[in-house]
């Protein structure tokens, strides 16, 4: 054995066996061993291009491309060493398009599937007095078992990534709350001399109890801006929205959203706090009219152990009508403080299969207090990559 090998300390010998999982085809243990790797050495730039390279391997572009445009920002390659690279990219990620396809099977509870009221009695302050006013058994909530299933298919084509999605959800107990959704989007990166950005366009159709109930076209921008020291980055996220309801056009609105805040990733992983803004318009007899919101979130994706990540968010916003809910009869504003959680668990099993647990939570709080509602559900099951 050389002398160079028998003293290499236990980074480099992993990065050495890294390199020959590779080699072997065993592009799944080599990329647990590259992410142990740098979850110990966040600086290993050499590290940080092969994952980028694996990914691309493995079809997964995005995943390349972001760790690309992060060896840009913090390693700053010369001038014929950042050619080289976006030859062997090109090579790697663009020039060898593939398909890559997720399949998921995922099983769950959801406590209050149909946003039922928290109270079956309300009393409400009119012009006339106080109003006693006893909710329909309908608008209790309602707990169901689920059963979730969706397929996604994600290529390149023309320098942008193209994705299509099919979500169903069946409920045991609540089939009228039945949900399919079908989604087409295209998105495209850009890095500029002062910081990074993405593109989404989006549309979508979703079914509710087997009618359908929305259709939606989105386009948002993202933006994260050069270093503000400790790795923080100024994050800017502004989107625009159509939604149409078929059976209730009254109801169609554009929805604008604006976010400002700072982000932050690391060797193990990402997270970002944002400032929220929204102004929903409706177009017709909406009850409330045009609502406006402000709030925040903070996000983040972390990975534990080679193969497991944990991702969280919590976003807190309250909403304000700018007409009466019921009109001349009460004449209040509806405002609604809404919170929303999530947490979920993904751990890579090998072989494209991965196992993921999470469970998500909702709080409404309303001066209407008929419109006051929580809920939570639990999921689990896999996802099969191919």
């Amino acid at each position: 054995m050389p002398a160079a090998r028998a003293q290499a300390g236990p980074d480099e010998l992993l990065y050495e066996e890294a390199w020959q999982a590779i080699d072997s085809g065993e592009l799944a243990r080599a990329h647990a061993m590259l992410e142990t790797l740098l979850g110990r050495q966040p600086r290993h730039a050499g590290a940080w291009l092969d994952l980028a390279l694996l990914n691309c391997q493995r079809g997964d572009f995005a995943a390349a491309r972001r760790i690309l445009e992060r060896v840009e920002a913090e390693f700053s390659p010369a001038g014929p060493l950042r050619e080289l690279i976006g030859r062997q990219v090109a090579l790697s990620c663009r020039q060898t398009p593939r398909l890559g396809w997720r399949l998921a099977g995922l099983t769950g509870y959801d406590d209050n599937v149909n946003l039922g009221a928290r109270n079956d009695r309300v009393s409400l302050a009119t012009e006339a007095g106080a109003v006693d006013v006893l909710l329909a058994e309908a608008m209790r909530p309602r707990g169901s078992a689920f059963f979730e299933s969706w397929l996604e298919g994600v290529g390149q084509w023309q320098g942008l990534e193209w994705q299509a999605a099919l979500l169903t959800r069946r409920h045991a107990d609540a089939s009228d709350f039945d949900l399919g959704v079908f989604s087409l989007s295209a998105s495209g990166r850009w890095q500029g001399a002062h910081g990074s950005g993405r593109g989404l366009a989006q549309w979508s159709r979703k079914r509710f109890g087997g009618l359908d109930f929305l259709d939606a076209f989105s386009l948002r921008v993202q933006w994260e801006g050069a270093g503000l020291g400790h790795d923080l980055r100024p994050a800017i996220e502004v989107g625009l929205a159509r939604h149409a309801f078929p059976s209730h056009p009254e109801f169609d609105a554009w929805v604008a959203e604006s976010q400002l805040g700072v982000a932050q990733e690391t060797g193990n992983g990402a997270w970002r706090a944002m400032l929220i803004a929204n102004l929903d318009l409706a177009r017709g007899a909406r009850p409330g009219g045009r609502r406006q919101g402000l709030g925040g979130e903070l996000a983040g994706e972390w990975r534990v152990r080679p193969g497991t990540r944990v991702s969280a968010s919590i976003r807190a916003q309250h909403w304000l009508d700018a007409k009466p809910y019921f009109g001349s009869f009460i004449s209040l504003r509806r405002e609604q403080s809404l919170w929303q959680a999530r947490l979920g668990i993904d751990v890579d099993l090998g072989q494209g299969v991965q196992w993921q647990l999470g469970w998500s939570g909702r709080h409404s709080s309303n001066n209407l207090p008929f419109l006051d509602h929580s809920g939570q559900g639990v999921h689990s099951g896999f996802v099969l990559s191919f």
